[in-house]
């Protein structure tokens, strides 16, 4: 008995038969990075293939300034820091099916 499976938003035959890959140019990237907004904005912090399950991001405090005169000796501020910490507890993925022209048989 070959099994029948019901999918939908799936990838036929002629669709993957039709599957071109393409090759991007350098230039397109770089305008494409180029135009990015939001990745230039935020920390990019890579850790994959790092053992832990926590990342710690230290964030300094913000410091007030002194006034200064030619007789005063600097005083260096003390340096204190609060940690975020960010837990890689949550996973998400993305599927696609792509159907194929063979049957099971058992």
């Amino acid at each position: 008995m070959a099994a029948t499976f019901k999918l939908t938003n799936a990838i036929g035959v002629a669709d993957a038969d039709a599957f071109v890959p393409e090759i991007w140019s350098l230039e397109v990237i770089a305008a494409y990075k180029r135009n990015l907004v939001m990745a230039n904005l935020v920390s990019k912090l890579n850790h994959i293939g790092k053992p832990g399950d926590t990342i710690n991001i230290p964030r300094p405090t913000r410091g007030s300034a002194s006034q200064k005169t030619n007789a005063n000796v600097v005083a260096p501020i003390a340096f204190t820091d609060t940690v975020t910490q960010v837990s890689l507890d949550k996973h998400y993925e993305y599927s696609r099916v792509v159907e194929t022209s063979w049957t099971c048989r058992d």
